[in-house]
């Protein structure tokens, strides 16, 4: 599966004095902003991972995130991240399908702003992150809400974009490596 994600210079350097990188990120995501928000969603994904892929994740790991499609770094939407202002790289990797869990992007971060929606169970929209019928689902529940806007297809409302996690990058599996360095401000 081929896939693309943001990493610091120092994963690359890493990269290129030894055959296999763990993920830390875990480590470094307790000290994010507005972590205790977005703490339940983060922790289904690894527990996910964890029930999916029978991996036990040792006391220092965590999971590298991708996505499948280039489009989401070349429309320049994470440029305009401001958390992506410092120097990284853009990597392409080839990525086993065994070791990878993908889901629907567009459920991710819409799971991340609906999980305390009252109307709906909790962990509903966790489940429909993985799917496959999450677009036609979620296009459905869109346009119960804005009725005018029928005439989209199910995948201009929610998009096909899967993000990818998985827990270590082997140098073999990287196809590319670009510089890649993100806007100072986020535009409106």
């Amino acid at each position: 599966m081929r896939v693309y994600t943001i990493q610091t210079a120092s994963v690359v350097h890493q990269l290129r004095t030894q055959p296999i990188v763990y993920s830390r990120y875990h480590k470094a995501l307790f000290q994010q902003r507005y972590f205790e928000m977005f703490k339940q969603p983060y922790q289904y994904i690894y527990d996910k991972y964890r029930e999916q892929k029978k991996y036990s994740f040792g006391p220092d790991e965590g999971l590298f995130w991708a996505y499948d499609q280039f489009k989401f770094f070349s429309d320049g939407y994470y440029r305009m991240v401001p958390i992506k202002r410092s120097s990284n790289y853009l990597l392409t990797l080839d990525l086993p399908e065994d070791l990878s869990l993908a889901f629907n992007s567009t459920a991710w971060n819409m799971c991340n702003l609906l999980y305390s929606n009252e109307d709906k169970l909790m962990g509903y929209d966790w489940d429909l992150m993985f799917d496959p019928e999450a677009p036609t689902i979620m296009a459905a529940d869109y346009r119960r809400r804005y009725p005018e806007k029928t005439t989209m297809s199910d995948e201009q409302i929610v998009g096909t974009t899967r993000e990818v996690v998985f827990p270590y990058i082997q140098a073999d599996w990287i196809q590319g490596a670009k510089h890649f360095r993100g806007k100072a401000n986020r535009i409106n």
